[in-house]
């Protein structure tokens, strides 16, 4: 099954029951700007939430039905953790219809903060463009779909291509040993920039360098794969 492990607000709660507790909206911040990315599937954890080979046919007539491995994904900072043999479902489906239409489209995790407490999180599959809201700034009614697979059918055939390779969340370790980085200050501007062993000139967090912002406020614009420490 999907576990989502942190995703509604309890700001309704009194005062005496929230001693001692994160809030869930102070959660998603904390792992937003805690991680190498607030968005992603986590790297090397498990199977990666990947998709089990081959697809089932038969258990259902005119449905490819799929199982998921074990992995833990982000989006928006809200963390969500897949069981081993998660079955596919959507609306009380199980599958995706193939039948003998040609499709495409993209399948993978939807969160929902409108909806009631434990319903916040679903598969989907849809053609089209994805709705992808700033659960940061929409934590009462946000919508992200965080897509895993591009699908296409073709004559009762269902073909996945696997995209979690293009938004992987790293480990800190990752980032800071086995890439074998070393920390540059810079004062004036209180940016520490972690230098890989690359050297990249100027790199982006996209090209080696991964960035810990030290400040009194939040900059106006956040970026991924920066570690905002505010105080």
């Amino acid at each position: 099954m999907l576990i989502p492990l942190i995703f509604k607000n309890n700001d309704t709660d009194e005062i005496k029951t929230k001693i001692g507790k994160v809030t869930p909206v102070l959660a998603r911040a904390l792992y937003a700007y805690g991680l190498s990315g607030k968005t992603g599937i986590l790297k090397d954890y498990a199977s990666e939430c990947s998709i089990t080979k081959p697809i089932d046919y038969t258990s259902s007539p005119n449905y490819a039905r799929l199982t998921f491995n074990k992995g833990i994904l982000s989006i928006c900072g809200g963390i969500i953790f897949i069981e081993q043999g998660t079955e596919f479902i959507v609306d009380g489906v199980y599958g995706i219809p193939v039948g003998n239409n040609v499709a495409s489209g993209s399948l993978g995790i939807k969160v929902d903060l409108s909806k009631l407490e434990g319903e916040e999180v679903s598969f989907f599959y849809k053609t089209g463009s994805l709705i992808q809201n700033d659960l940061q700034e929409n934590e009462i009614d946000g919508v992200y779909e965080f897509e895993i697979y591009k699908y296409s059918i073709v004559n009762g055939v269902l073909t996945l291509t696997q995209k979690n390779e293009e938004e992987p969340i790293f480990s800190i370790d990752d980032l800071l040993i086995n890439r074998g980085g070393k920390v540059v200050i810079k004062e004036a501007d209180k940016t520490y920039k972690i230098i890989y062993s690359t050297d990249v000139p100027k790199g982006s967090p996209e090209n080696g360098t991964f960035i810990i912002y030290i400040g009194n406020t939040l900059p106006t614009t956040r970026y991924d794969r920066v570690l905002y420490l505010i105080g």
